[in-house]
């Protein structure tokens, strides 16, 4: 809009004096500047798709970052279905993408590194590690013995007064 600030008001001014204004640089300036917004959401597009075609592979894993990540790509995804964007739609579109394609590079490194774990210690290692902290899921080996009930608690050694109650009084009580 700076550039085309001198070339407008030398329209209006033209206006202003009864004359037709030259508006063909206005013009040229304009399809300039569609035809790059056009570009910038063509490229956009091309990297939501790519993002959110990441993801649906990435999917299956857990974790707080994948997690983030299909946040992102749903909003990626309805970004993408909208029609002609305003010049902040595009900048925030632009912010999504770049924090979508974060997260996706934090994503495949996640899934780099678990790999690289799975491979040094071997499948079997994992699982033996995970059944040393009961996280397998499985029974253990031995069943345990279920555990003895615990002794009643003994009675308490006292009796109430003789009419405390209401009733008659008893013959001697029992000395405890």
């Amino acid at each position: 809009a700076d550039e085309l600030a001198p070339e407008l008001a030398a329209a209006r001014e033209a206006l202003k004096r009864g004359e037709t204004p030259d508006v063909a640089a206005l013009w040229s300036a304009l399809e300039r500047r569609m035809a790059q917004a056009a570009q910038q959401r063509e490229d956009f597009d091309a990297r939501a798709d790519h993002v959110v075609h990441e993801y649906d592979t990435l999917r299956h894993l857990a974790g707080e970052t994948t997690q983030r990540l299909g946040r992102m790509a749903d909003t990626l995804r309805a970004q993408r279905r909208l029609g002609r964007m305003s010049a902040v739609a595009r900048e925030r579109y632009a912010q999504t993408l770049e924090g979508a394609e974060a997260l996706l590079a934090e994503a495949h490194a996640e899934y780099e590194a678990a790999q690289q774990v799975t491979a040094s210690f071997g499948a079997d290692a994992l699982s033996g590690l995970l059944d040393v902290f009961d996280f397998g899921g499985g029974e253990p080996e031995t069943p345990l013995a279920a555990p003895e009930p615990a002794p009643a608690p003994p009675a308490p050694a006292f009796t109430l007064p003789a009419g405390l109650l209401g009733g008659t009084a008893a013959a001697d009580p029992q000395p405890a």
